[in-house]
């Protein structure tokens, strides 16, 4: 890939929203630092190498799969400051 990767994968879809790819980019990188495996063949030894290159391999989403599954988060409280 180029030197602008990131750019490279949110042009190549356009309903993926860049701000979803950090987020499960990070994820999935965090996973492979603990010791997943890639999902494809690479010569990429950095774990957000990684990740990009499965993005770019349509092998990630943008949308984290807990997202399909728990609801959204919800308040506990009031917001209401008095007693």
């Amino acid at each position: 890939m180029g030197t602008s990767r990131l750019g490279a994968v949110v042009s190549k879809d356009a309903n993926l929203n860049p701000f979803q790819l950090v987020l499960v980019g990070a994820e999935r990188a965090r996973q492979l630092m603990r010791g997943s495996r890639p999902m494809i063949e690479t010569e990429a030894n950095h774990p957000t190498s990684i990740v990009l290159e499965e993005f770019a391999a349509g092998m990630l989403k943008g949308e984290s799969p807990d997202e399909k599954t728990s609801p959204p988060p919800t308040r506990t409280d009031s917001g209401s400051d008095t007693e």
